[in-house]
């Protein structure tokens, strides 16, 4: 509901904000469409960030394009709130915040409006720094940062060389790790500025090697693989046809190349013929932070790369319809379609009041058709409500925490077992790795973040102060006579105090 609600604002503020009566309504579609496409409705039955996040970016450009039109306090308060609850859905958003207020701290050279650009600005800047203050005190670096290390660092032979010279040690031990938390952050950091072509350019071209993740770097960005989340394709009320979202959500790294270059080439023409208009900068600005995106995605990624960099794969997809759009209208404007002869048809369509309304009805028929089909669809989905809260009623109440962990295939006995096996008032330390069997490729790294909201009021700290283990696939060999095991599943799942 959230993200149906979303993307009709979206369409909504877009087709407001074309000038041109017969574009307006085609922009509208467009927009309603794209959101349809699998890529984008996949993540809507799936118990991750991706669909919170893509409903909040659809909000917050919708928020951006009023702004630029009518620049005034209350939609600078809401592009704030948004950007608030954007940055805190993933972490990585926060970090492109800083990149929108860094531009928009450069668009006050210009006088107008400077206090509200200034305010926008410190605002982006100060989100970041909530957020980055947030991941500090939760660590939420420290499980991706453990993932980079393995799967990008010691897997090739520059950076492996870098990190050991800095105190790494060259085995997969419990010192590697307590050397990542202490200083794997600075050294990684240390390394991406010694060596720019590698931090500016590595994610688009070479190949890696971090699972669940496409073989060739560019195509994990401009052509990320995510159908293997897709498991709801057959609950779906009329799908698109796939013409429609080949066309609307554009496949393959040549093809996605040569649409930005076109797409900048057609924006450039515009400018220089009919010039460019405030809200023009929305879809520039968005393509400005695109590549920056790709970068923290792809370097803060050790596992997953498609999925995380997908965000940024919308953005882009999105920013090009949408600059597209406005280079057109704003050359619409600026220059007309003049009617001479042989033009006669189209100055009928132009000069034909019905047309007009039908053109301006566009996008009032696409909304009634989105809703119709919420109609047809309300009666099934109220049904399925009711028979999982049914389920859910028939669990037993210490099972019903448990449901979104079950759904990506987390072990039911290892969760159980976990909460009642380690006292309330003692700490643990969560551990995963490949040594265990499991069905998805989520399942392993959404592990850590739930057992530490499982787990509460007990805290997750160190390795080297923790009274618990929990492992999920990890590697006991370096806790070789150090731990008193209390449940093991033997499939890889291990529960055990640490012996001091």
């Amino acid at each position: 509901m959230i993200s149906t609600i979303a993307w009709l604002l979206l369409a909504a503020a877009v087709a407001r904000s074309v000038r041109t009566r017969w574009l307006a309504p085609v922009a509208f579609a467009v927009i309603l469409g794209f959101s349809a496409t699998t890529e984008v409705v996949l993540w809507d039955t799936l118990l991750l960030s991706e669909s919170l996040t893509f409903a909040l970016t659809a909000l917050l450009v919708a928020a951006w394009i009023v702004l630029v039109q009518d620049p005034r306090r209350r939609w600078a308060a809401a592009v704030l709130v948004l950007s608030l609850l954007w940055a805190f859905a993933r972490d990585t958003n926060a970090e492109v915040l800083l990149v929108v207020g860094v531009l928009v701290a450069l668009t006050a050279i210009r006088p107008a409006h400077r206090p509200l650009k200034l305010v926008l600005a410190v605002g982006c800047c100060a989100i970041f720094a909530l957020d980055y203050g947030s991941s500090e005190a939760g660590k939420r670096w420290l499980q991706p940062l453990r993932d980079v290390v393995a799967h990008r660092i010691v897997t090739h032979n520059s950076p492996r060389a870098y990190f050991e010279s800095h105190g790494m040690p060259a085995q997969v031990t419990l010192a590697q790790d307590e050397w990542i938390e202490r200083q794997g952050r600075s050294t990684y950091l240390d390394y991406l500025l010694s060596h720019p072509g590698y931090a500016l350019f590595a994610p688009f071209h070479g190949h890696q090697l971090t699972p669940a993740s496409s073989s060739r770097s560019v195509a994990s960005l401009l052509e990320p693989e995510i159908l293997t989340y897709n498991d709801n394709a057959t609950k779906r009320f009329f799908p698109l046809p796939r013409a429609a979202e080949d066309v609307l959500f554009l496949r393959g790294v040549p093809a996605v190349a040569a649409w930005i270059g076109l797409t900048l080439a057609f924006a450039l023409v515009a400018a220089v013929l009919a010039g460019v208009t405030a809200v023009e900068l929305v879809p520039l600005a968005i393509l400005l932070t695109t590549y920056p995106h790709y970068l923290f995605a792809w370097h803060l990624s050790g596992l997953e790369v498609d999925r995380h960099a997908f965000g940024a794969a919308l953005m882009l997809r999105l920013s090009l319809f949408l600059l597209a759009a406005y280079s057109l209208d704003t050359l619409l404007v600026r220059y007309p379609v003049s009617v001479g002869r042989g033009s006669a048809a189209l100055a009928a369509w132009r000069g034909y009041d019905t047309r007009k309304k039908v053109a301006e009805g566009g996008g009032a028929l696409v909304l009634a058709a989105a809703l119709a089909a919420g109609i047809v669809e309300f009666p099934s989905a109220f049904r399925t409500m009711q028979s999982r809260a049914a389920v859910n009623a028939a669990q037993a109440p210490e099972l019903r925490p448990l449901a979104g962990a079950l759904g990506i295939d987390i072990s039911r006995q290892f969760m159980l077992a976990a909460d009642s096996l380690v006292p309330r008032g003692e700490s643990f330390v969560v551990q995963t790795g490949p040594n265990i069997g499991v069905s998805t490729p989520v399942t392993i790294p959404a592990v850590p973040a739930f057992m530490q909201t499982l787990m509460l009021p007990r805290r997750e700290v160190d390795a080297d102060t923790a009274d618990w283990l929990l492992c999920y696939g990890c590697d006991l060999g370096p806790w070789k006579g150090r731990l008193k095991v209390e449940f093991d599943d033997g499939t890889g799942a291990v529960i055990a105090r640490i012996v001091r």
